[in-house]
């Protein structure tokens, strides 16, 4: 069945159903379609209508807009073909122009080669869509340390468990929270050097929703900065 929609019309934000919709060809043909919404959930195409779609999430004083949209074979038990993957690419040409009138760009285009015998026609496992919009600062009073806990000794201690969880050695009372200037930041002293890897660093510092981190004062403190 052929879906007929209008899209150019629309004056509020599309739906999770309406981007389905747009399409829908695809589904038709027996490819499986995921959906990723800002906080990673994922939703399957069949189940839009039962799930909480969030096209943006919250932290700290920002707005961040994104989501994903993957596609594959049926159930993912076959590999995309070249020629399959650029009818994919065609189908989704429409649809990046349909959200590029409602404020949306599109980030990054995965393409997950699946080949690994060189003598072989190239396929791939899947291809990912990421789709973005400028970030919002949202206007609010609260501090950074207030998203942590109801009081700074809360905030703390929550900070320092979660710097455990990533393999960051430090002790509650090193944990401190500026929010008085343009960037605000959390500052960690007296940590364990030698145990921080920046890999865990990294991880931490997407865990706490922070944009960027660095040393300072000598690299005894670590500084992760919302810009």
């Amino acid at each position: 069945m052929i879906y007929l929609r209008l899209f150019e019309e629309y004056n509020s934000e599309l739906t999770l159903e309406d981007i389905l919709m747009s399409i829908v060809t695809l589904y038709d043909d027996d490819y499986t379609i995921y959906f990723f919404d800002a906080s990673d959930k994922l939703v399957k195409a069949e189940d839009i209508n039962n799930s909480e779609f969030a096209f943006y999430s919250d932290k700290f004083n920002k707005r961040n807009y994104k989501f994903k949209i993957r596609v594959l074979k049926y159930l993912g038990k076959d590999n995309l073909s070249y020629d399959n993957a650029t009818q994919v690419l065609d189908e989704m040409h429409k649809l990046i122009n349909i959200l590029r009138k409602q404020g949306w760009f599109l980030s990054n285009v995965h393409l997950d080669d699946s080949t690994k015998n060189t003598t072989r026609e190239v396929t791939f496992r899947k291809i990912d869509f990421d789709f973005r919009k400028n970030t919002e600062v949202l206007k609010t009073n609260k501090s950074i340390q207030s998203f942590f806990g109801k009081s700074l000794r809360d905030a703390q201690i929550k900070i320092s468990n979660m710097c455990s969880d990533h393999y960051i050695d430090i002790s509650a009372n090193s944990v401190s929270f500026h929010d008085n200037s343009e960037n605000a930041f959390i500052q960690i002293d007296d940590y364990d050097s030698w145990e921080a890897k920046e890999d865990n660093i990294d991880a931490f510092c997407n865990s706490i929703g922070a944009d960027s981190w660095e040393y300072r004062n000598g690299n005894n403190s670590l500084v992760f900065i919302y810009e």
